[in-house]
């Protein structure tokens, strides 16, 4: 990465996925989730209803928390410390909780990524950080649990 990369950051210390996410409409979660079940593909949804992802502030999968699994938590930040932009291990946790709060998991590897970022780094094992249960009634189908583990908290 180079040394003079804009970094467009919230004023609560997250890392923007693009500038101007910030000003994008919060989705209702809740309610999609209530009316359709399965959001994993939400982009058909919204455009079911003549509405466009484009809106929102959500992804499939966000590159921002991919970035963590990449580089490492501290890989991340030494980086953001090398292009000038101070990155706590608190703007990190807020980071990575603000994206999965706003993540359909529609991208095949989201769950893995999203699970491997909420590590301390990629030698620590949080298993508790990804699981995974047969949704009842429906055979193969899977329910998954992604959570910031204990490790960046």
């Amino acid at each position: 990465m180079g040394r003079r990369l804009a970094v467009p950051v919230h004023a609560e210390g997250i890392l923007s996925q693009f500038d101007g996410y910030q000003r994008l409409l919060e989705l209702d979660w809740a309610g999609y989730l209530d009316r359709y079940g399965n959001i994993g593909r939400l982009d058909l949804v919204l455009e079911s209803e003549n509405d466009s992802t484009n809106r929102y502030k959500l992804a499939k999968q966000p590159d921002v928390v991919t970035l963590v699994n990449l580089l490492g938590q501290d890989g991340l930040r030494e980086q953001q410390a090398r292009l000038g932009y101070p990155f706590s291990q608190d703007d990190l946790v807020r980071t990575v909780t603000y994206y999965l709060e706003r993540t359909s998991n529609g991208f095949t590897l989201s769950r893995v990524v999203n699970a491997s970022a909420s590590h301390h780094d990629s030698r620590q094992n949080c298993a508790e950080s990804a699981s995974s249960s047969p949704t009842a009634g429906t055979g193969s189908t899977w329910t998954w649990t992604i959570k910031p583990c204990a490790c960046i908290s």
